[in-house]
């Protein structure tokens, strides 16, 4: 379970609700803009990126890496891992777009029998593409290697913000066992004793296995 300051936050009466929200607002949080969302005035307003999904909690999110024939090397015997693969879907409206910066973050609910209280490891990364063509059904896919899997356990929730040209759009997938509310947990978290921040964790494809499968498929990386 989170600390009582986060369950305040994340699980408070209406009343607590009521003050996240105004204090949300102060902080100039707002709602995730949707395509072609309609206005006060009843008129469509159309944004530049559209987040269809986002996937990757639980086995469901577990993909094993690919195979490949290789000639000239010494093949190993050891059995091939899974890995976490969280997945985005999208869509630009603008004919090119010069950059969309990805930030990633994955809750992982740490399995210790030891431990009095649940343990939670928080990863966050950033993936900047360059050059994006305007078009539905993008693909932005980052990976978490086996032996993250293996020591900080399952996901639990997953969330990506994107921001482009001074605008901000998010997504996220929340399971129970997060014990989390739909809206920007990943800043309701913060500071919480349970949760364990660590940056470097979360793969772009190009530093996977998986880089050489379909690459015209996916957008070009600023490096």
């Amino acid at each position: 379970m989170f600390s009582i300051a986060i369950i305040w936050a994340l699980v408070g009466s209406n009343a607590r609700g009521q003050g996240v929200r105004k204090a949300s607002q102060a902080a100039g949080v707002r709602n995730t803009p949707q395509a072609d969302s309609e206005t006060a005035d009843g008129t469509k307003s159309t944004v530049d990126v559209r987040v269809q999904s986002i996937t990757g909690n639980g086995a469901s999110g577990q993909v094993q890496p690919p195979e490949f024939d290789a000639r000239n090397v010494t093949k190993t015997t050891g059995r091939a891992r899974n890995w976490g693969q969280i997945k985005v879907l999208y869509d630009t409206r603008l004919e090119w777009t010069d950059q969309l910066t990805f930030h990633y973050f994955v809750l992982m609910l740490t399995s210790d029998p030891a431990a009095s209280k649940t343990k939670y490891t928080l990863l966050e990364g950033d993936v900047t593409y360059i050059d994006v063509p305007r078009g539905n059904n993008h693909e932005s896919v980052v990976y978490l290697h086996p032996n993250t899997l293996a020591r900080f356990g399952e996901v639990v929730a997953c969330a990506v913000e994107i921001n482009v040209g001074g605008q901000s759009y998010e997504k996220t997938d929340i399971t129970a066992k997060s014990g989390l509310r739909p809206g920007k947990w990943w800043t309701a978290i913060a500071g919480d004793p349970t949760v364990t921040v660590k940056a470097g964790y979360i793969r772009e494809r190009g530093d996977t296995p998986f880089a050489l499968v379909d690459y015209d498929n996916y957008q070009q990386v600023l490096k």
